[in-house]
């Protein structure tokens, strides 16, 4: 078994002091090494299909494996703990096509294949709308329904990420829109009480999904 990979890399990630990477592979491997002797420290439990995305939590000590299944994985990141799959999820009727994290609210971004932003919190293993109170729940669902309807165009999310020093979401789909959405802990709302700021288009000239985007914070500006 080859030290990093026995297939081609497509995703990884870093924890919070930069000393160990986690890596997905076209193989459906997670692994986890160290980053000054490149010691190989913890294999967690396979996909059966490649992985396209992998998000480590320092927060909740959880690394998160996304498979080309859609079957997203929490794996617990404690050394001393042998039980490494904590929780498994796959949405009915749509695709995870991209995950992005909020880590001080303990809160994954989900996009998905129908262009719907879903927020899942990993403290509580529930998505933010499961609440206790039955009413609180249908309100809730009612305001969901409502700004669902008014983003979702069943277009496809390719990219998401979580700007944290807006406490925003922003996104891009196959159709060159891009959106800001607000989270849930974000006060800011518009007139039609729902999570869209602002929708815009990548470029009149442009055909085609954004592949990449990033935010550089002291500057304030996107690149895609």
């Amino acid at each position: 078994d080859d030290l990093v990979s026995n297939g081609e890399i497509l995703s990884y990630c870093f924890d919070d002091c930069m000393k160990r990477i986690y890596i997905g592979d076209t193989n459906g491997n997670v692994k986890n090494f160290n980053m000054s002797n490149g010691d190989l420290i913890k294999n967690f439990p396979s996909h059966k299909k490649e992985i396209v995305n992998v998000l480590h939590s320092k927060k909740e000590n959880i690394l998160i494996s996304l498979s080309s299944d859609m079957l997203m994985r929490f794996n617990n990141d404690t050394e001393l703990l042998k039980t490494n799959v904590i929780k498994e999820i796959s949405l009915n009727e749509m695709m995870i096509k991209d995950i992005n994290l909020d880590e001080a609210n303990s809160m994954l971004v989900i996009g998905t294949s129908k262009g719907s932003v879903m927020f899942y919190d990993i403290s509580r293993f529930r998505f933010d709308s499961e609440m206790e109170d039955k009413k609180v729940i249908q309100k809730e669902k009612e305001r969901r329904k409502s700004a669902i309807d008014f983003i979702v165009k069943y277009d496809p999310i390719t990219k998401i990420i979580f700007i944290k020093e807006i406490n925003c979401v922003f996104l891009s789909q196959e159709s060159s829109k891009m959106k800001f959405v607000t989270s849930p802990f974000n006060k800011i709302s518009t007139k039609e009480n729902n999570h869209l700021l602002i929708e815009f288009c990548y470029s009149k000239n442009e055909t085609g999904p954004l592949e990449a985007i990033s935010y550089n914070k002291e500057l304030k500006q996107l690149y895609t």
